[in-house]
């Protein structure tokens, strides 16, 4: 990531952009590489509950029942609805 970092420091160099300060800019990239993380974090925790779920379904553990539950459970990955068309436009 930090080499994400120089390259769009460079970038706006090169273009002779008026551009806030460098410590601004990692500033901000710093907070976007840490909400990434997050979320990646959130996506490890689900697959490990996955696996841990399928082990307990091997042994008798009623999917079924379960699926109610996990409808109302906290949802990790953030969701958007799909982008409506008008093709009669």
């Amino acid at each position: 990531m930090t080499d994400r970092i120089v390259i769009y420091l460079v970038e706006d160099e090169f273009n002779y952009e008026e551009a806030e300060s460098y410590q601004d800019k990692i500033s901000k990239l710093e907070k976007k590489v840490a909400k990434k993380e997050q979320e990646i974090d959130g996506i490890k925790e689900m697959i490990v509950d996955l696996k841990n779920s399928s082990n307990e379904d091997s042994v008798g553990y009623n999917i079924k029942d379960s699926f109610d539950e996990d409808l109302e459970a906290y949802s990790r990955i953030r969701t958007t609805a799909y982008p409506v068309f008008d093709c009669n436009a």
